[in-house]
């Protein structure tokens, strides 16, 4: 090792040294994102469609629940038959004339809650209603039905 700092000393021309060769990349224009102004919201995402589309289909998906619904039946054709009961279908027309079916989970006092899919497009949801709600046309049981 003493030798080799007395070579540096005596004979500093031996001694060599070669940098690396410096890469050049050429830079492109820097992406600037958009701006977000403040008072935008960003909503939750619905559910995903589930298998087979079910989300986008009410009647389809109660019966996916268990209801007994015959099949080639629209929310449209649908006939009121009972009163409201638990497993049974609330019946709905809206003010937009879309027809509309749910099954009613639970009876509590002044309203009813029920599980749906696609009041909110191929979405699937729970929600409560009111017993006057005015888009209720009736309630539907499939007891006495020819089903397949």
């Amino acid at each position: 090792m003493f030798a080799f700092l007395l070579s540096l000393l005596v004979e500093p021309e031996v001694i060599t040294y070669i940098a690396p060769r410096a890469i050049v990349v050429p830079l492109g224009p820097i992406y600037t994102p958009p701006m977000i102004e403040s008072k935008q919201i960003v909503e939750e995402e619905p559910e995903p469609f589930i298998e087979d589309g079910i989300a986008c289909y009410c009647v389809t998906y109660v019966r996916s629940l268990g209801v007994k619904i015959p099949i080639g039946t629209n929310a449209e054709d649908f006939t009121a038959n009972t009163t409201p009961v638990i497993g049974g279908l609330a019946l709905f027309k809206f003010s937009n004339n879309v027809y509309h079916v749910a099954k009613i989970t639970i009876m509590q006092g002044t309203r009813f809650k029920v599980e749906q899919a696609n009041k909110i497009k191929c979405t699937l949801n729970e929600e409560w209603h009111n017993w006057n709600d005015p888009a209720i046309r009736g309630f539907w049981s499939p007891q006495g039905v020819d089903t397949l």
